[in-house]
């Protein structure tokens, strides 16, 4: 198989999977995991920097999970000139209150998605839209740029970003030197759904994985079905 034909250090240098790789406390990866995936989109060179800059203030007040448990104004202050894209410092002092809101009931953020999760359910989209629509709900305002963070499956979007933390955190790495993802949640890997983008789109029509053409839940589903029959 060509993945076995690569390094997991090579595979890592520019994936944002690497910043998750910084932690070894789960708490602390599922929160870096969440600021590393919303921010993983344009070109690499555009948001490692923001990334970076989040999970060194993160580390400056204790690490991820504690900096989300007390986050304040100052810390909301130390991210204000942030940008990325349409993302701002303020969507993600937003993002970190959600988060701190969501932790302030659960007791992690895989606790908060197996109390809302249907195991039966063919695909990861009950887990995605409960996580979500708790950001959601704890968030105290929705800006464009904290709405582009918060899709959800129920929309039509296909949640490239939340489909990629959830591989991170489900997928489990292997016994070799392939393995690359985290590893933490007891979801059946098999309802992980593709992280579609405008580039695995078009290669997925290339290739014959799926007839639709448009950039939605449906048509990642069906790239992954194409997938799976592979």
């Amino acid at each position: 198989a060509l993945i076995t034909q690569t390094h997991a250090a090579d595979r890592l240098a520019n994936d944002p999977l690497s910043f998750v790789r910084r932690y070894d406390a789960p708490e602390d990866q599922e929160i870096a995991a969440v600021f590393a995936s919303v921010l993983a989109f344009g070109r690499v060179a555009g948001f490692w920097p923001t990334v970076k800059s989040v999970l060194d203030q993160a580390d400056s007040r204790g690490g991820p999970r504690a900096w989300i448990d007390g986050f304040d104004a100052s810390d909301a202050e130390g991210l204000a000139p942030l940008v990325h894209r349409w993302t701002r410092g303020s969507d993600l002092a937003l993002l970190a209150v959600s988060l701190q809101g969501l932790l302030g009931t659960h007791d992690s953020l895989g606790a908060c998605v197996a109390s809302g999760d249907d195991p039966r359910a063919p695909t990861i989209a009950p887990a995605i839209e409960h996580l979500v629509s708790t950001l959601r709900a704890h968030a105290t305002d929705l800006p464009r740029g904290l709405r582009h963070s918060l899709p959800r499956p129920s929309g039509g979007s296909a949640c490239k970003r939340w489909c990629m933390f959830f591989r991170w955190m489900v997928r489990r790495p292997d016994a070799g030197a392939t393995g690359v993802d985290i590893g933490l949640w007891a979801i059946d890997p098999a309802r992980l759904v593709v992280p579609l983008d405008t580039h695995v789109l078009r290669l997925a029509g290339f290739i014959g994985l799926t007839e639709r053409t448009d950039g939605s839940w449906r048509t990642a589903v069906d790239v992954t079905r194409g997938l799976a029959r592979l």
